[in-house]
C-alpha cells in the first residue's frame, strides 16, 4: 500500500499533506541520496518486480 502511495505522490496525483503520514515521508527528508546503498535499491526492486505471491 505504501509503495502505491509513493508512486501516486511522485506522479503528482496526491498532495504532500497525504504523503506525510506514510513511512516514506521520513526517508524523503532525512536520508541524503549519496548515503543510499545501491545493493539495497537492487534488492528492493527485486521484491517489487518479483513478489512471492505471483
Amino acid at each position: 500500500m505504501f509503495s502505491l502511495l509513493e508512486v501516486v505522490w511522485e506522479s503528482g496525483l496526491i498532495d504532500w499533506s497525504i504523503m506525510q503520514f506514510s513511512p516514506f515521508a521520513f526517508s524523503h527528508y532525512t536520508i541524503p541520496v549519496e548515503n543510499l546503498s545501491v545493493a539495497a535499491f537492487v534488492i528492493i526492486d527485486y521484491f517489487y518486480f518479483f513478489p512471492k505471491d505471483r
